[in-house]
């Protein structure tokens, strides 16, 4: 997402609880640095653009699946 998620966006969207984001985010800023944005409503959290990688478009149609061994 272009301005990032919130804590409160990123307990939602994972099912966790907030100690598990800040741990998460804690971790991932080791990593490689997070931006964090944070204006007087809200503080957000986001990969920097120079580290996104874009995917490779696919057709969902072409894909075959094979059965595991």
């Amino acid at each position: 997402r272009r301005y990032g998620l919130t804590v409160e966006e990123l307990v939602r969207e994972f099912g966790v609880t907030k100690r598990t984001v800040y741990r998460d985010l804690h971790l991932l800023d080791q990593i490689f640095p997070l931006e964090k944005l944070e204006t007087a409503e809200k503080t957000s959290y986001r990969i920097p653009e120079t580290l996104r990688v874009p995917l490779p478009a696919f057709d969902p149609v072409s894909l075959v699946l094979t059965p595991a061994d």
